[in-house]
């Protein structure tokens, strides 16, 4: 069997980061299967899950990537799933896609996470985005979950709509049929 590496890299952003790091990794075999890289401000940040040839050993591919992360001022992490560990799910898995509108406020992201969890949720990607002017920015929070078995959507909306009342943001629940990037 052949390793499963995950790579995290963060730090400022410029030019020529994807390039740099994927090189790395494809010159020492390595074939990249899920990925997570975006910028926020002036950051950039890397989730890499990446697939390694036979006998590729941990060491040997953070001897081989680092040199390139730290020539870029990022700071990485290196880690080698074990087997079993890869928490990959069957591709017909219900999925749902929680959206956050409304005025900025602390505490919008953690209320609506806390709630979801209560309800035996797993969210698998969280999108933020704070719009506007200083006076009347707008919050905008798109969260991807995946619900337990059997569990009622219309419930969870009913109750992600009565949190979006008490917080004053308009909070909504659509099944997603296809896992679409």
């Amino acid at each position: 069997m052949t390793p499963l590496f995950v790579i995290t890299a963060v730090g400022q952003d410029r030019p020529g980061i994807i390039a740099s790091v994927t090189k790395a990794l494809w010159d020492c075999g390595c074939n990249l299967e899920d990925t997570s890289m975006t910028r926020l401000r002036n950051e950039f940040a890397m989730i890499l899950l990446a697939r390694g040839g036979p006998g590729l050993r941990l060491e040997q591919l953070q001897e081989h990537v680092r040199p390139a992360l730290e020539e870029l001022g990022l700071t990485s992490s290196f880690r080698c799933l074990e087997p079993g560990e890869d928490g990959t799910t069957a591709a017909d898995a219900e999925k749902w896609l929680i959206t956050v509108y409304g005025g900025d406020k602390p505490g919008i992201v953690h209320r609506v996470a806390a709630l979801l969890a209560s309800q035996g949720c797993n969210v698998t990607d969280v999108v933020t985005r704070a719009v506007g002017q200083q006076d009347s920015v707008i919050y905008i929070m798109h969260l991807e979950v995946v619900p337990p078995t059997g569990a009622d959507p219309d419930q969870v909306d009913a109750l992600l709509k009565a949190l979006g009342l008490e917080i004053g943001v308009e909070i909504s629940l659509q099944e997603i049929d296809e896992d679409i990037l």
